[in-house]
C-alpha cells in the first residue's frame, strides 16, 4: 500500500471502485491527478502576473515611432505620419436607441388610429386576428363595476348625488340650447341629501374623538 499525504483519499476512492489513472465522476471525465498545493517563495503580491512587469509603455512608444517618417533636407525637417484607414461600421437605424420599437398606433378613448407604415413594419405573427374588446358606455361600465367609483369619500358613506344632479342639470341646459330654444330652464333649488349630511357629521365627530385621544396621550 502506498504511503504519503494522499493515502487516505486514495483508499477512499478505491473503496468505491476507483482505479489508478481513471478520471473522477460518473463518466470518468474528471481530473486524474490530485490538486497539489503550490509554494510561493518570491516577494510579489497575490495575483502577480508577468503582464504587470512587462514594458508595455515601451512597446507602445516603439509602435508609435514606427508610424513616423522623418525627412531631413537643407534647413528643413519634415515629419509625416502614416495612418491606417479604418472603416467605420455603419450602424443601421434599428441598432440605435429605440430603433427596435415599432409604432403601432395611437390609443384613444374610442378607437385606435394607426399610422400608414404600421402595416409594413409588423411581423407575420401580428397579422393574426385577435378578439376585439367590447366597448362599454359609462352607464354599462358603472353597472359592471357594481356601482363602485373612485371617489375616496364613498368609503365613509358620502355620495356624489348633489354633483350628479348638477351635472345632469348642466346637460339638460346644453341640450336645450343646442335645440335652438331661448327658454332658460330654471335652476332647481339644491336639495341636501340627508345621508350626505349625516355621514359628514359622523366623520367630524370621529375626527374630534381622535384628537381628544391624542391630546390625552
Amino acid at each position: 500500500m502506498n504511503t504519503g499525504p494522499y493515502n487516505f483519499a486514495r483508499g477512499l476512492l478505491q473503496k468505491y471502485g476507483w482505479k489508478e489513472g481513471q478520471g473522477l465522476g460518473k463518466d470518468e471525465d474528471g481530473i486524474v491527478a490530485p490538486i497539489r498545493p503550490s509554494f510561493k517563495f518570491d516577494t510579489s503580491g497575490l495575483g502577480h502576473k508577468i503582464d504587470l512587469t512587462s514594458d508595455w509603455w515601451c512597446k507602445a512608444f516603439n509602435e508609435a515611432a514606427k508610424s513616423l517618417e522623418v525627412h531631413v533636407s537643407e534647413g528643413s525637417v519634415k515629419v509625416k505620419t502614416s495612418k491606417k484607414k479604418v472603416k467605420k461600421k455603419e450602424k443601421s437605424p434599428a441598432v440605435t436607441a429605440y430603433g427596435t420599437f415599432v409604432k403601432a398606433g395611437t390609443q384613444t378613448s374610442n378607437a385606435t388610429f394607426e399610422p400608414l407604415h404600421a402595416e409594413e413594419t409588423r411581423d407575420d405573427h401580428d397579422d393574426e386576428v385577435t378578439a376585439s374588446v367590447p366597448k362599454l358606455s359609462d352607464e354599462e361600465l358603472f353597472n359592471a363595476c357594481g356601482g363602485l367609483t373612485a371617489h375616496k369619500a364613498a368609503r365613509h358613506g358620502l355620495k356624489m348625488s348633489g354633483k350628479l344632479r348638477r351635472l345632469e342639470q348642466q346637460d339638460k341646459e346644453v341640450l336645450h340650447k343646442t335645440d335652438g330654444s331661448n327658454d332658460i330652464i330654471p335652476h332647481k333649488s339644491r336639495e341636501v341629501d340627508q345621508s350626505d349630511v349625516s355621514s359628514e357629521e359622523h366623520i367630524k365627530r370621529k375626527r374630534k374623538r381622535h384628537k381628544r385621544t391624542r391630546n390625552m396621550e
